[in-house]
């Protein structure tokens, strides 16, 4: 079996975790969350550039996308071409292909996530008519984030390349997640929206309970 080494994401994975926010957001659909948000105005390929913002920003911002706070799988020190599936080929070098990240309601929140977003749609062209129509549809969304104040930790933007799914690697890079949550204190632990197919794992063989 190929070996799998498990790390702290570098602020360099940019790329790579860029393509994990789009992955994780489809959850079990076709569209990502990010496409609905944006009013289906900009493909996955457009939207790259702007989940490249969210991961980069400064980890003293406390996004709760920022790269600080995923841990990120490799195999074999070998290339895995799986941002080309998006039409990018800056990521060849990397030989990631599954991550996902952890972190503290508490510490870290979404004001900043957002306010990136908004930002962006402004430099695009977007006006009080556009940002009319997206609030009505981040209400439902937004509805399901974690209160700043929940004593819990939290699995977030769980994405692996398609072609090492199915594998077991998962495996090692939940417990290792999970691991951490312990060693801060935790005992609570919260999946949320932005999870792939990957999350049935926690359902299935780790006992993780639907709320």
């Amino acid at each position: 079996m190929s070996e799998v080494v498990v790390r702290d994401a570098r602020a360099e994975d940019a790329d790579f975790l860029a393509w994990v926010l789009i992955e994780a957001s489809k959850s079990h659909l076709e569209v990502s969350l990010f496409e609905t948000i944006m009013l289906e105005r900009f493909s996955r390929e457009e939207l790259l550039p702007l989940a490249k913002q969210l991961v980069t920003a400064e980890p003293s911002e406390k996004l709760f996308s920022c790269w600080d706070g995923f841990l990120i799988a490799e195999v074999d020190g070998k290339a895995v071409a799986g941002i080309t599936s998006f039409g990018q080929t800056s990521c060849s070098s990397l030989h990631n292909f599954l991550a996902l990240s952890g972190y503290e309601p508490k510490v870290k929140s979404y004001k900043g996530f957002f306010k990136i977003q908004m930002d962006w749609l402004v430099s695009h062209g977007w006006g009080e008519a556009e940002f009319a129509q997206q609030a009505k549809r981040r209400k439902g969304i937004t509805s399901a984030f974690v209160n700043h104040d929940d004593e819990a930790w939290v699995v977030e933007w769980v994405a692996c390349l398609p072609e090492h799914r199915g594998n077991g690697y998962m495996n090692k890079l939940l417990l290792a997640i999970l691991e951490r949550g312990r060693q801060k204190g935790y005992k609570t632990v919260l999946q949320l929206t932005f999870f792939t197919s990957c999350s049935m794992y926690l359902h299935d063989v780790m006992c993780f309970r639907l709320w």
